[in-house]
């Protein structure tokens, strides 16, 4: 069942978010006050024993969970907020209703419309991860927020995001258990991503959202801040490293990097460079980066068109105003450039966007964390800005102003 309000009542309060991905696992541990926010410690390492988010080894996973937590200084009031794929999620659009006998709408009254909705689901083999109302109903009439009117019925058009994959979401959980950590809040990767890197002026558009991680490609479809589709793809950066692999004959940890530091998908280099690279036995030999682009490009435009097939299938492909692209592809060279070709609308990388939030980060720390504002890192930090929204809402003391929030930012 989800949380409207983190646990904790004083002033200042830690936040653990966690990302668990293909690719890496990373923990940002923060301190929220009523004088700011401050990024305490991060910690990031490569992921083991997951593919496409599917935990296929326990004790890998475990094991990366306490390397990024190891030496934290948490505590046993820590808020944890954890990421999940979409792969371990399904939704429900449903409506609900509550008699407000004539009276004027109160906070105490939207708070019973919500519980209706929770005790929905509460008896059924799923776990709610997100409850996004959409459309609020004042008799018949739709209004952005009811409290205050009066009318006979409230209703409200809402998207349940439900744990589809129950035992996957659970082992999970237990893992974190088994770690010390109770985790609090769960958030979906599209939201969280969509949450650290949307701009002001992109909350009032219909935006895509791509979060490209190793081994899978979160999708979500935003309009004026509201979630209106989202999906995912089975391919990742995993599978660009792993064609160099084929391709140029070489190690796979080798190809990560040649990937990271040579890689250009949208043009030919002009100038052929030969790089040294090293062979499975040890010895060096050279490579072409005329060769790692012929190997990089092909499955970068079959990604994008994957992409495009989905946004056609759903009804969406010549209906969004831009595209924001996380995740560590998006870091490979004229990556935004061929994606806004085949999209053919706006694209921009989407970094962080945390640091110039409200609440910014002490300026002694900004230069210790800039690798945060990577696209990297774009849903792990997405987690630490939710966590943000809760502390201001819980400060409020009332659920309409959760409720604003909801509405602004994703629902």
């Amino acid at each position: 069942m989800i949380r409207l309000l983190l646990k904790k009542k004083e002033d200042d309060i830690l936040v653990l978010a966690i990302d668990v991905g293909s690719h890496k696992t990373c923990a940002v541990l923060s301190k929220l006050s009523n004088s700011g926010f401050e990024v305490l410690n991060f910690s990031s390492c490569p992921s083991k024993g997951l593919k496409k988010g599917n935990i296929l080894d326990k004790d890998a996973v475990f094991s990366c969970i306490k390397t990024v937590i190891d030496g934290m200084n948490l505590d046993g009031n820590t808020e944890v907020i954890l990421s999940v794929p979409s792969v371990f999620t399904t939704s429900l659009d449903k409506r609900y209703c509550i008699a407000t006998k004539k009276k004027k709408i109160s906070n105490q009254q939207l708070s019973r419309l919500f519980d209706t909705a929770y005790s929905d689901i509460s008896n059924k083999d799923v776990s709610l991860i997100h409850l996004i109302p959409h459309v609020f109903y004042v008799d018949g009439v739709s209004v952005d927020n009811p409290v205050g009117l009066e009318g006979d019925i409230l209703e409200m058009q809402s998207m349940m995001i439900l744990s589809r994959h129950y035992r996957a979401v659970d082992d999970m959980l237990s893992l974190f258990k088994k770690a010390g950590l109770d985790v609090t809040y769960l958030i979906m990767c599209q939201i969280a991503s969509y949450l650290s890197t949307v701009s002001d002026e992109e909350k009032n558009c219909r935006v895509l959202l791509v979060d490209i991680g190793g081994g899978k490609t979160e999708i979500g479809i935003f309009d004026k801040g509201v979630l209106k589709h989202f999906s995912c793809l089975p391919l990742g950066g995993n599978h660009f490293t792993n064609d160099l692999s084929i391709g140029l004959a070489l190690p796979f940890n080798e190809c990560e990097r040649v990937k990271k530091m040579f890689s250009e998908v949208y043009t030919m280099p002009e100038d052929t460079t030969e790089i040294e690279v090293i062979c499975f036995d040890g010895s060096v030999k050279t490579v072409s980066t005329d060769d790692i682009f012929s190997i990089i490009n092909p499955r970068a435009e079959e990604m994008l068109l994957l992409i495009k097939s989905e946004l056609k299938r759903y009804g969406f492909d010549g209906q969004l105003h831009c595209a924001i692209i996380t995740g560590g592809v998006a870091n490979m060279k004229g990556f935004s450039l061929l994606a806004q070709d085949i999209f053919e609308i706006p694209v921009r990388i989407g970094t962080v966007s945390v640091f110039d939030y409200e609440m910014e980060v002490s300026s002694k720390k900004q230069g210790a964390f800039n690798d945060l504002k990577k696209p990297d890192f774009a849903c792990v930090m997405g987690a630490v800005m939710y966590a943000i929204e809760l502390f201001k809402a819980q400060k409020n003391k009332t659920r309409s102003a959760r409720l604003q929030w909801l509405k602004r930012i994703f629902s």
